[in-house]
């Protein structure tokens, strides 16, 4: 709306200014001598088919836009959910939607208040992709039962959405889709403000699943939440085409809702540990290289925390060990992306001797996505997404 606002406007005055001179060439016409006749007609002739053409153009260009309803095809799995999107631009197509019932993995929901979760997006058939982030306001209609709350996540932080109900639907306007909790409780808050302002307190965090432990100054009453894996090395090569990217490939938990759900298959240290302790592990596929992917995330009144600190995060296993036995003879290193930077930061490690039996620390300013190994299989694997970018 405020678009067309902008655009009448600046047609109003166009229309003013082009009457004004109207008024002034016909007020001139009627004082003119005869010898000014001869020009007259040839003067308003060029005035007048200016006059309409602009005219014309501006009140054709103030014309609101069609109101379009788009929605899941007919053909959908969740077509029958009847989640719908009213909006103007004609580049919107269809609707993609996904629930908790489409995720193939074993997993648990780390929030009994979560009742499901909908990831709306629309594909932009300009864009030739499937986009969260519109042009314009939009109104959305979720169906679902009375009693719930539509919670949406922006910037890492939760926040209840401002729906009616109306005819079994939760209605409301947004200019940004992607991920929607409904639950039975209301988060309190109705903004996604950023919280700046920490109390930091001496602490350790420990993923009682995982068994990764942060420790440091640490956000007063915050939680962890943690993956870890071996990186399938075959996955580098598997491919098309680029471009490829750690976005990609290892995408940034800034969203709640990826908080609340855990997935198994990030869960299981237990076979890390077993694994790297077989000789030869990392020379074979799908383990070749031997590099850990690890996720570290703080957690608090659903927000995702960012804050800088000196913090030691803490591997429930020996991995340099691990990499010997597993045939890599460099040094073992860590690194950090900077999602933002889109580039990679070496780290600290804590010497050998400094490290608990049977673990293996190293040390950063914030949370995030690390990527540890050798030296050698590190430099490779960030060559390949700096040399495979766009």
């Amino acid at each position: 709306m405020k678009n067309i606002f902008k655009k009448t406007s600046r047609t109003l005055i166009i229309v003013s200014m082009l009457c004004a001179m109207l008024t002034a060439g016909c007020a001139k016409t009627e004082s003119n001598t005869d010898n000014e006749e001869a020009t007259k007609p040839v003067a308003t002739q060029v005035v007048t088919e200016n006059t309409t053409e602009a005219i014309t153009e501006a009140v054709t260009s103030a014309e609101p836009k069609e109101a379009i309803t788009i929605k899941t095809p007919s053909d959908d799995k969740n077509a029958d959910l009847g989640i719908t999107v009213d909006c103007t631009d004609s580049n919107y197509k269809y609707l993609n939607v996904t629930t908790l019932k489409d995720i193939e993995d074993e997993y648990q929901l780390t929030d009994e208040a979560v009742k499901e979760i909908f990831n709306i997006n629309v594909y932009n058939f300009e864009l030739s992709s499937n986009i969260v982030k519109l042009d314009e306001k939009v109104k959305v209609s979720i169906p679902y039962e009375e009693g719930t709350y539509v919670v949406h996540s922006k910037d890492g932080v939760a926040y209840d959405v401002n729906a009616e109900y109306i005819d079994g639907k939760y209605v409301f306007e947004t200019d940004e889709l992607g991920t929607f909790v409904m639950r039975t409780k209301a988060i309190g808050r109705t903004s996604p403000v950023k919280t700046t302002d920490f109390t930091l307190e001496e602490q350790t965090l420990v993923d009682e699943v995982t068994g990764i432990q942060v420790s440091g100054k640490i956000p007063a009453g915050a939680e962890i939440q943690t993956s870890i894996h071996i990186i399938d090395n075959t996955t580098f090569y598997d491919r098309w085409e680029p471009p490829y990217t750690v976005e990609m490939d290892y995408p940034e938990f800034t969203d709640i809702s990826d908080y609340l759900i855990e997935y198994d298959y990030e869960k299981k240290v237990e076979n890390i540990a077993k694994i790297i302790n077989k000789k030869g592990w990392a020379e074979i596929e799908p383990y070749a290289g031997g590099n850990l992917a690890v996720w570290v995330g703080i957690v608090k009144d659903n927000e995702v925390l960012d804050f800088e600190s000196d913090l030691t995060i803490t591997l429930p296993f020996n991995y340099r060990r691990g990499l010997a036995t597993g045939g890599i003879t460099d040094e073992a290193t860590v690194v950090q992306y900077d999602y933002d930077k889109k580039s990679f930061t070496a780290l600290e490690l804590v010497s050998a001797e400094a490290t608990p039996k049977g673990m293996f620390q190293f040390k950063t300013k914030s949370t995030g996505r690390f990527f540890a190994g050798g030296e050698s299989e590190i430099n490779s694997l960030i060559n390949f997404y700096n040399n495979n970018q766009e």
